[in-house]
C-alpha cells in the first residue's frame, strides 16, 4: 500500500503561484513554472494535464520518456501561439512506482529525495548553474547555498525541442518515503530538517503541510510545493 499527499503554496513574496503538482495511485509529479508575463503557471499546468492523462497503470521507462517528450512539445507549441507565452517553461520532477520498483526523473532543479529511517538522499541532480559549478570545483556545497546564481537553470521543459528527462531506477523498502519538491522548499530548508519532519509523521498530507509551513517560516521567498509518497 502506498499513501500520497501534497500541497502547493504561493509563499510570502510571489504574487502568483506558478507551481503545480499531481498525485495518483502510482504516479506523482511536481512542476515549477517560469517565464515572463506570469505564464509559468500555464507551462506547469500543461505538463500536469498532459502527463496525468498519458501515464497510467504500470509505466515503463520508455513510456515515461516518450510521455515527457510529448508534454515538452505541447508546452513549446503553446509558447508559439502568442507573444505572451514566449519564453515560458517549467521544471519537472516525477516518480512512478510498481510495488517497490520506482522510476524517478527530472528536468530542471525540482528534486526528489529518498528518505529511509536513517538517511536522506537526493536522487535527482539539479540542472542548475550552481550544481555545474560544484561539479567543476568552482563552488563548495556550502557556498552554493548562498549563491545569487542558485535560481539559474540550464534545462527546463518547453525551452528545448529535444528535451528528455534524466531517469533513475530505484528500489525502495517498506516505510521509505519519496519526497518531491520545488526549489521553494529545497532552497529554504536543510536536508536534516526535511528528514526530521518526515521521520516524525505518518501522514503524507501532514508532512507536506509541515514542510510548507517551515519554508514559509524561513522566509517563503518562492512558491513552495511538496509531494510525499509513503511506502507501507
Amino acid at each position: 500500500m502506498v499513501k500520497t499527499g501534497g500541497l502547493t503554496n504561493i509563499g510570502k513574496v510571489r504574487k502568483v503561484n506558478e507551481d503545480c503538482f499531481y498525485v495518483s495511485e502510482n504516479f506523482a509529479l511536481v512542476s515549477d513554472g517560469m517565464g515572463g508575463h506570469n505564464k509559468g503557471e500555464v507551462a506547469s499546468g500543461l505538463l500536469v494535464k498532459a502527463l496525468s492523462e498519458s501515464l497510467k497503470g504500470n509505466i515503463t521507462k520508455d513510456e515515461v520518456i516518450k510521455a515527457v517528450s510529448d508534454a515538452n512539445s505541447i508546452v513549446i507549441n503553446r509558447s508559439k501561439e502568442s507573444p505572451d507565452f514566449e519564453g515560458m517553461g517549467a521544471t519537472l520532477v516525477f516518480a512512478c512506482w510498481n510495488d517497490y520498483d520506482v522510476l524517478i526523473g527530472n528536468v530542471g532543479d525540482s528534486r526528489c529525495y529518498h528518505i529511509t529511517h536513517s538517511d536522506i538522499v537526493q536522487v535527482t541532480k539539479d540542472h542548475s548553474l550552481v550544481q555545474r559549478m560544484i561539479d567543476n570545483g568552482q563552488l563548495t556545497e556550502e557556498e552554493a547555498k548562498n549563491s545569487d546564481k542558485k535560481h539559474i537553470i540550464y534545462r527546463a521543459m518547453g525551452t528545448n525541442e529535444d528535451e528528455t528527462p534524466d531517469v533513475f531506477e530505484l528500489k525502495v523498502n517498506k516505510n521509505d518515503v519519496l519526497l518531491l519538491c520545488s526549489d521553494g522548499l529545497s532552497n529554504m530548508i536543510e536536508n536534516r530538517e526535511i528528514m526530521e519532519i518526515v521521520k516524525n509523521e505518518n501522514d503524507p498530507d501532514v508532512i507536506s503541510e509541515k514542510l510548507v509551513k517551515k519554508a514559509n517560516e524561513k522566509g517563503g521567498t518562492d512558491n513552495i510545493t511538496v509531494v510525499a509518497v509513503m511506502f507501507n
